[in-house]
């Protein structure tokens, strides 16, 4: 009864939050955010698949690029980027789980004294030990395979001071693709506060002479990092046709910032633009 329990408990709080599978492992929540009053959180890991998954736990420190994604940083970066590391703690740092089976990670800040005011990442790395197989087939003859190594990470945020936000979409364009009849709606954000921020952006059509609106395309889980005064994401256009009409955007906030608008903006595309872009 316990553990039937247990495990309607552990679907609710998954299902609360942003989830990610990597490598038959779930993982939940895909950010943390600390802060004075909460200097700790957890991670829920979940093994998804039919085997047991052995996993290690470390930090990596990466940097937000202005066209999406990351690398990571140089060593002199290092010595002046605001790295959660070095005050962070992990337990446990290595899981191992049976099919089905789930645990708790726990993720906490320790603030030293005169530690400036500001925000702090680094991002936990989860990588999956490889499993060792022997082939022992003959008495004379054992070959070892080793599988390769793979990783993914969340970023893992700590602040400290006034919390300070903000950002506008500055310009929102199209690229069509022609030949196939696709779209990819290119959003140009540009931040205003010293914090990041995190949340959906959303696409909306209104076709030329109607009331209706429709939504034409999601990015989920948009993170606008602290280190970058502007960005440009990219969000499919589903469905696209190139008609005259308003195109529609809003920078939906999410965990913390949810149930506020950080941004929204309006692109008017009229006959004459859609004429043009068909000659």
């Amino acid at each position: 009864m316990k553990k039937n329990m247990l495990n309607i408990f552990i679907s609710i709080f998954l299902c609360s939050f942003s989830l990610s599978t990597f490598a038959s492992l779930l993982i939940s929540p895909t950010r943390l955010v600390l802060d004075e009053r909460s200097r700790s959180a957890n991670v829920i890991l979940m093994n998804t698949s039919n085997e047991i998954q052995s996993y290690r736990l470390d930090w990596k420190e990466l940097k937000a690029l202005p066209e999406g994604g990351y690398r990571e940083l140089s060593q002199q970066e290092l010595l002046s980027f605001p790295i959660l590391s070095r005050i962070a703690r992990l337990s446990p740092k290595q899981v191992t789980l049976k099919p089905g089976e789930s645990q708790t990670v726990k993720v906490s800040a320790r603030k030293p004294r005169n530690l400036n005011d500001g925000e702090y990442r680094s991002h936990l790395q989860f990588t999956a030990l490889p499993k060792v197989e022997v082939n022992a087939s003959s008495p004379s003859t054992t070959s070892i395979k080793l599988n390769v190594l793979l990783s993914y990470s969340i970023p893992v945020i700590f602040r400290l001071g006034q919390f300070q936000y903000g950002n506008k979409i500055n310009n929102i364009s199209l690229k069509h693709d022609k030949k196939n009849n696709k779209a990819t709606i290119n959003i140009e954000l540009q931040k205003q506060g010293k914090y990041s921020l995190s949340g959906n952006l959303f696409a909306y059509w209104k076709p030329l002479n109607s009331s209706k609106e429709t939504r034409v395309g999601i990015l989920n889980g948009f993170n606008f990092h602290h280190e970058l005064d502007n960005i440009v994401a990219k969000v499919a256009w589903e469905n696209f046709t190139l008609a005259a009409g308003t195109l529609r955007v809003v920078y939906q906030g999410t965990q913390e910032f949810s149930g506020t608008k950080l941004s929204d903006y309006s692109l008017t595309i009229t006959p004459a633009m859609v004429k043009s872009a068909l000659n």
